[in-house]
């Protein structure tokens, strides 16, 4: 039963529908991210001069999608500027992602000779590398406008739809 001051707006709410795609996918990207950083960790372990600077971007990475994982949490409870924090989140991983390679290329200098350093960095800034961040960039505008101009958004936390008219 709702409150006499509260007016319920039909249509779909809650954790649902593609709400619930994008906490799915989200955690599974955490996952995922984790165990590549397990992975780079062992693969520099075998190098000592990588180890530094993966340490470093490790401890970076892991802040950050504990963040993440945080915003999701927001999410799935339903919690007051969920919406707000997820959205800076999106923006703030394409950021941070694209930022990482060249956070890592710095630490490399202090630890690697020149001969060595170049093999590294031209896989650091790969096509492929640069394809993935250029996918992300598409990913997180379709995912930030959703959290702008969705239903299921907009009705389960009405203060993303306060101001603002989504119907011309």
């Amino acid at each position: 039963m709702a409150d006499q001051g509260t007016v319920l707006t039909p249509g779909p709410r809650g954790l649902g529908g593609w709400l619930l795609l994008y906490v799915v996918l989200g955690a599974i990207s955490i996952v995922v991210m984790l165990v590549q950083l397990v992975r780079d960790l062992l693969f520099a372990a075998a190098n000592p001069a990588l180890l530094p600077a993966e340490l470093f971007i490790v401890v970076l990475s892991v802040v950050w999608y504990g963040l993440y994982a945080l915003a999701l949490y927001h999410i799935v409870r339903l919690r007051p500027g969920a919406v707000a924090r997820i959205k800076k989140i999106i923006v703030g991983t394409v950021l941070v992602n694209a930022v990482l390679p060249f956070l890592f290329a710095m630490m490399l200098t202090l630890t690697v000779s020149g001969a060595q350093l170049m093999p590294i960095l031209r896989a650091a800034y790969s096509a492929e590398t640069l394809g993935n961040l250029f996918g992300m960039c598409v990913m997180a505008a379709i995912w930030y406008r959703y959290f702008c101009v969705s239903e299921r958004v907009r009705n389960t936390w009405p203060e993303v739809g306060e101001g603002v008219s989504f119907h011309a």
